[in-house]
């Protein structure tokens, strides 16, 4: 959160947001090529899911920016629906890339879309900046 509240005053929102994505796409990789040691993959796993976190709290609010105030409740749904069924995505297809792939087909597919995703975002504008936030500076 104090990370999240640092970018949001200073206006670089979008950079963490990428930076987390980045992130994402590197323990992943990271995964293929370090060596299975106990500390290699803690250090790894501490950084997934560290990106991971931000993503998870950085989303939402992202989404309840961007859309319009009468279409708010609509977009807040339609990104938890797509949560959800991106959970149950990402299992099947995980668990089908594990039993066809073995592990490194896992890790080499993800960090695959997460380089796609990153890519993707990098097309967005940065958000406005709240109100909330804007007022206490």
């Amino acid at each position: 959160m104090p990370m999240i509240h640092l970018a949001e005053r200073r206006g670089h929102l979008k950079a963490v947001f990428m930076c987390a994505i980045a992130l994402l796409a590197l323990s992943n990789a990271a995964l293929l090529w370090l060596p299975a040691t106990l500390w290699a993959i803690a250090g790894v796993l501490f950084t997934f899911f560290a990106a991971f976190n931000l993503l998870e709290a950085t989303l939402p609010s992202l989404i309840s920016r961007v859309c319009p105030q009468q279409l708010r409740g609509a977009g807040m749904g339609m990104y938890s629906s797509s949560q959800f069924m991106g959970a149950f995505a990402g299992g099947s297809l995980g668990g089908i890339a594990a039993q066809n792939l073995g592990p490194h087909g896992v890790f080499a597919g993800s960090a695959c879309l997460a380089v796609i995703w990153l890519f993707l975002a990098s097309g967005l504008r940065p958000p406005v900046a709240s109100e909330a936030v804007s007022r206490a500076d």
